[in-house]
């Protein structure tokens, strides 16, 4: 939780609640890593893991799907786990946001794709195919008309932009020549 410190900061300080969670998800067993934390239309606390499969920067991470629930929904006052979906669908999940519509945004670079879900966890599109062609997409922002961005940084070093129904509008940035 988060208070701002004073009038002349808007850093916020914040506070650890150790009892929040109110206990460790019994679906996954163990720890794990998580990858992105997003706040549901209606409060609740999606947080994304990556179960099983762990990212280690020297050593890549596994290329199986995970087989646990890699969306963990939590009720904002208590952290009580209230829902969790999305096992056997992803490889290594690199963020999860929520639209103003309250559609679950998930990115997973380990398979190339972006994953669009309803409120309930129903999957609504899956971009990833050769005509787009993502290499280890990282990020998506979805804009106030239904068209999103998606960051492909990566590999591909790219912006690409979509249509509300997954057409690609747009692109820009590739790599560069020069060393950083």
């Amino acid at each position: 939780r988060g208070t701002l410190r004073s009038e002349e900061s808007d850093q916020p300080d914040y506070e650890l609640d150790p009892t929040w969670p109110a206990e460790f998800p019994s679906v996954l067993n163990e720890p794990c890593q998580v990858a992105g934390v997003a706040i549901a239309k209606d409060g609740s606390i999606l947080v994304l893991n990556r179960g099983e499969n762990h990212w280690m920067p020297s050593s890549g991470y596994r290329q199986e799907k995970i087989q646990k629930p890699a969306v963990l929904v939590f009720d904002s006052q208590y952290g009580r786990l209230t829902d969790s979906w999305g096992e056997g669908l992803f490889v290594m999940p690199h963020q999860i946001s929520v639209d103003q519509a309250g559609n679950t945004w998930i990115v997973d670079c380990g398979q190339d794709k972006v994953f669009k879900f309803d409120q309930a966890g129903s999957l609504l599109l899956e971009l990833g195919s050769d005509e787009i062609s993502f290499r280890k997409p990282t990020d998506v922002v979805v804009l106030s008309d239904g068209s999103f961005v998606v960051s492909d940084g990566y590999s591909n070093a790219r912006v690409a932009m979509f249509s509300p129904d997954g057409r690609m509008i747009h692109q820009w940035g590739r790599k560069g020549k020069e060393p950083l």
